[in-house]
């Protein structure tokens, strides 16, 4: 492989990494505006997208805001938009 065909190589995992994070964010938008959640609140999502489900949060019945509960609504939401 020669220095050119390197270079492509990295041009398109960048584009491929802006692609992931273009639906990435677009899902997390539709997920957010279909349920609810606040435009601030979305990065708590993130995290979430990250961990195995059996280590998302359960409601506490404390009454936070957000609740995890919608939080871990929205990151399924984003899955199955993202499985599409």
């Amino acid at each position: 492989m020669g220095a050119d065909e390197a270079a492509g190589s990295g041009d398109d995992d960048a584009k491929a990494a802006k692609a992931a994070k273009a639906a990435l964010d677009a899902a997390l938008t539709k997920a957010s505006d279909e349920l609810g959640l606040e435009t601030y609140y979305r990065d708590c999502v993130r995290p979430l997208l990250g961990q195995p489900r059996e280590q998302w949060p359960t409601c506490c019945g404390g009454t936070c805001e957000p609740c995890s509960q919608i939080l871990v609504l929205v990151a399924d939401r984003v899955q199955t938009l993202l499985a599409k």
